[in-house]
């Protein structure tokens, strides 16, 4: 089973901090959602997309490590991060391109989305949604950590989710 997951930034949720007390309550409830996904679906393996951006991402990407380990008995699980173009960091905290690659050095496939064929454009400000189209293009269920109103790339993740019929699971803030 394949699953991608999309969210807000920082700005929207608990801050930069990963360890603040909002940012690890909202880890806590996506875990739980994932290990239900893993429960209830049954699936032997599981590929997940996580997108390499700040915010949600980053937690998702610590959740897929995380269960990796807790759960290598019962199933097998790949983290494939995809960014959307090299660089995209370069105006990062420097405490946050670290964490960035921390997860390139062990995500089991790293994806650099504009460098694929059909993914390719030369407008950097829409490589974050094609980012997003090919997660969900390649995923069976997308899970959304959404408030349900806000404008930008969450959003834009899930209407185009709906629109090629992907099933979704989102996770309110």
């Amino acid at each position: 089973m394949r699953v991608a997951f999309t969210g807000h930034r920082p700005d929207k949720l608990g801050g930069y901090d990963l360890n603040s007390p909002y940012n690890l309550k909202l880890k806590g409830r996506i875990k739980d959602l994932v290990k239900k996904v893993i429960g209830l679906s049954k699936h032997d393996s599981y590929e997940f997309y996580v997108g390499g951006a700040l915010g949600v991402d980053t937690i998702a990407f610590d959740i897929c490590r995380e269960l990796k380990e807790e759960l290598e008995e019962e199933v097998k699980i790949r983290a494939v991060l995809c960014i959307p173009f090299e660089g995209f960091e370069g105006f990062w905290r420097q405490e946050s391109k670290d964490k960035l690659k921390e997860c390139i050095d062990v995500a089991d496939d790293f994806v650099i989305v504009n460098l694929l064929e059909d993914y390719y454009t030369s407008n950097i400000k829409y490589t974050y949604q094609k980012r997003n189209e090919f997660m969900v293009d390649h995923c069976d269920l997308l899970i959304a950590v959404y408030d349900g109103h806000s404008s930008g790339g969450t959003k834009n993740c899930v209407d185009y989710a709906k629109r090629i019929e992907r099933r979704i699971l989102t996770i309110g803030i």
